[in-house]
This record gives C-alpha cells, sequence and structure tokens, in this order.
C-alpha cells in the first residue's frame, strides 16, 4: 500500500511486536518499533522507505507508546513522532504518564528542527456526551465509504507475523495482483462466479509463493556448498543483524553542544577540532612531595 501511494514514512500503532529493533518489510521498507509483548494492545513504530533509511540520524524508544525518529529530509532536520494513548482499562495514573512523557519529548525538540507527529490519541469531539455520539453517528458512515472507496477493504486478518520478501520475484507479483484484483471484484459484487474466481486466484497465488520459496532456497543451499566456506553463512549473519538496528548508515555527528551537524564541510571540521584540542591540550601538571610532576 506504501510504494501504491508513494508514501516515504508511515507511523503506525498497536503493532504487537516484541522488544524495541526493527524488520524489513516487503518492497524495502524498514518498520522500527517499540513494543513490549505481542499480547499487549500497546505498541508504536515507524516504517521508513529504504531512501530514508540512511537519513536517520536518531532513533529514540521512549516507551512502548511513544517514540521517534530524527531524519534528514532534504536540507532540513524532521523529528517523526508516533504515540499511542490507549483508553481501554487504562488507568488515570498511565493515561497522565503518557501525557508526560509526550510533552517531555516536545519540548526536548529544538526550535529550528520540524516536527510531525502521527499517532492515535484517542480524542474526542464536542462539548457534550450526546453531541459527540450524534456527530459519530453521522460522520462515521461517511468516513467508512471513503476509506472504501480509496483503500478498498482487507481480510481483517493483519499482516503476518515473520513476514519475508527475499524470495519476491515478478512471477509472484503478477498471481498475487490477480489475486487482489479478483478479491476487489468479489467484494464489490459479491456473486458466487466472481467468488470462485477469487478461490481459482488464491490457489494460484498460494502455489506460485510456494514455487518461488522452494526455488529461492534451493539456490542458496547450492551456492553455500560450491563455495565450501564460512563467507557466505557469515554474510548472511551480517545483513540478518544489519537488518534489526535501527541505525545502518551514519551522516550526521553532534556538535560540543547537542546541535546536529549535517553536510560534509561541518562534519569534517568538527573532527578537526576535536583532534587538534586533544593531541595539543596541555593538562596542568602538580608537583608531588617527592618533587616530580604528574599529570592531573
Amino acid at each position: 500500500m506504501m510504494q501504491r501511494r508513494k508514501i516515504k514514512s508511515l507511523c503506525v500503532q498497536e503493532t504487537r511486536c516484541k522488544g524495541n529493533k526493527a524488520k524489513i518489510l516487503a518492497e524495502g521498507y524498514k518498520l522500527l518499533y517499540s513494543s513490549e509483548s505481542p499480547e499487549s494492545r500497546n505498541g508504536v513504530g515507524v516504517i521508513l522507505h529504504r531512501k530514508l533509511q540512511e537519513e536517520v540520524c536518531e532513533v529514540n524508544k521512549v516507551n512502548d507508546t511513544v517514540m521517534y525518529v530524527k531524519m534528514m529530509f532534504g536540507r532540513e532536520m524532521v523529528t517523526v513522532l508516533t504515540a499511542y494513548a490507549s483508553e481501554a482499562g487504562c488507568s488515570e495514573d498511565g493515561k497522565e504518564k503518557f501525557w508526560r512523557d509526550l510533552d517531555g519529548v516536545m519540548v526536548g525538540v529544538p526550535e529550528n528542527e520540524r516536527v510531525i507527529v502521527g499517532g492515535d490519541l484517542n480524542g474526542h469531539v464536542g462539548g457534550r456526551k450526546e453531541s459527540v455520539q450524534e456527530w459519530w453517528k453521522i460522520d462515521s458512515a461517511v468516513i467508512r465509504k471513503t476509506g472504501e472507496e480509496v483503500f478498498w477493504l482487507t481480510s481483517g486478518r493483519g499482516v503476518p507475523e515473520d513476514k519475508e520478501a527475499w524470495w519476491w520475484n515478478e512471477e509472484v507479483q503478477k498471481v498475487v495482483k490477480e489475486k487482489k484484483d479478483a478479491k476487489r471484484k468479489w467484494d464489490m459484487s459479491r456473486s458466487a462466479e466472481d467468488g470462485q474466481a477469487y478461490k481459482r486466484a488464491k490457489k494460484e497465488a498460494k502455489r506460485a509463493v510456494a514455487k518461488a520459496k522452494a526455488e529461492s532456497v534451493r539456490e542458496a543451499y547450492e551456492q553455500l556448498q560450491k563455495n565450501q566456506d564460512m563467507r557466505q553463512l557469515i554474510w548472511i549473519g551480517k545483513s540478518r543483524d544489519k537488518a534489526s538496528k535501527d541505525l545502518t548508515a551514519i551522516k550526521q555527528m553532534k556538535d560540543e553542544i547537542g546541535i546536529i551537524l549535517h553536510g560534509h564541510g561541518k562534519i569534517i571540521q568538527m573532527w578537526l577540532d576535536y583532534f587538534e584540542k586533544l593531541l595539543n591540550e596541555e593538562n596542568v601538571r602538580v608537583k608531588t612531595e617527592e618533587g616530580g610532576q604528574t599529570k592531573d
């Protein structure tokens, strides 16, 4: 969906992923997430396009309800903040803690940086309870209708837990597209003929995916047996480890007062100043009782 809509960055909530890591999704997108456990309703994350992954200079996972990512958009530093205000079953202390954490992050962002907040804050509209319910009754139908027309309907099962795309090829892409088109047509018509066509397309897609996976695994084993060494295994291990990290490339650095520098010239000058001070600064010498000198 992100690739079709040309979305480069997306804030998500209720990820239900375990831990504070990152994972590679389909089409080269990467999910940076913060969560406690899959059973928890909380969990926030930011999905980034491959072109933005190397522009990330800081990731702060405050907790499983608030996190932010700092990155460069052109020549501008931008903070993308994702948050989830859990309401059902949450105590008043928990709600207050969420707003304190969110406020702490917002206060800590420098004034010269742009902030983009994408979150599910569970807010309410209207001064009275009756007005809120009346508003929702009228407008929710319009919202759902617009969503179906723009994004279409899904099965509701969600994304599979360890979704991988290393076996993806043009043939799989073609049959999956045909399956989606058949599903969309069936959702609109609800006819028995379109339903049978969707079932056939679904079987073909499953068959193509299984074939592509088996072929990719066979090629990988043949390559490993051909090399007869550990280099390929080490490369695979390093690639998987790199994919699980938030930062994969560092193009910025902070100066002495914490301001993020971007630009080759400024970074080189910062390193020159640092090493000049390190190699040429004299430490204070203190005389000892024996008459010698020691460095303080």
